[in-house]
């Protein structure tokens, strides 16, 4: 069995210490922001790739660009590319819903190689379809995260990526993972 701790300890804007032991789940039927919860996936990736390669959040080691491109309700947190594991200190206002990956996986076109919204939505299930247990715990507190796979429809993965001349030929683009939606802590 693999194990995943994911671990928190959030300092509120106004500098003073919260735990998030009294934070709860939401489900992906559930809203923030007008947005139903499965719609936020979609959003995350195109937060990660509004930056090049090599500056995108979950590229940061130490944290220090988390507020980057942060707006409205949900304060979007980076995973890693699975590589590193990564101890990240962040700066959170206050009242913020937190969203963040488990396990998650993108797939998209790419210029010159065209695929169909099926095709991107199979490469991006693929892993998830042999998910090995995961444990995920909040403040020593279990959170079943198994209704908490997510695959929405096609979109624009690079829609907000600005360092791109035309973000066409990169569409379309899909998710499967498994996330998080924490109420404000």
């Amino acid at each position: 069995m693999v194990s995943l701790l994911l671990a928190m300890s959030i300092v509120a804007a106004s500098g003073t210490a919260e735990t998030s032991s009294t934070a709860h789940l939401l489900h992906p039927e559930d809203k923030v922001g007008g947005t139903r919860v499965e719609g936020y996936p979609a959003l995350w990736w195109q937060w990660v790739n509004r930056r090049r390669w090599g500056a995108q959040p979950f590229q940061d080691p130490t944290g220090a660009q988390c507020a980057l491109n942060q707006a409205g309700p949900v304060w979007f947190l980076a995973g890693t590319d699975g590589t590193d594991d990564v101890v990240r200190h962040c700066r959170i206002p206050d009242g913020k819903h937190l969203f963040l990956p488990v396990i998650t996986m993108a797939a998209s076109a790419v210029p010159g190689q065209p695929r169909s919204c099926a095709e991107v939505k199979a490469m991006a299930a693929a892993n998830n379809e042999h998910v090995v247990p995961v444990e995920v715990t909040l403040d020593g507190t279990p959170l079943d995260i198994h209704s908490m796979r997510m695959a929405g429809d096609c979109f624009n993965a690079y829609a907000n990526a600005s360092y791109l001349d035309s973000t066409d030929g990169y569409f379309p683009s899909a998710t499967d993972g498994y996330w998080l939606m924490l109420a404000p802590l």
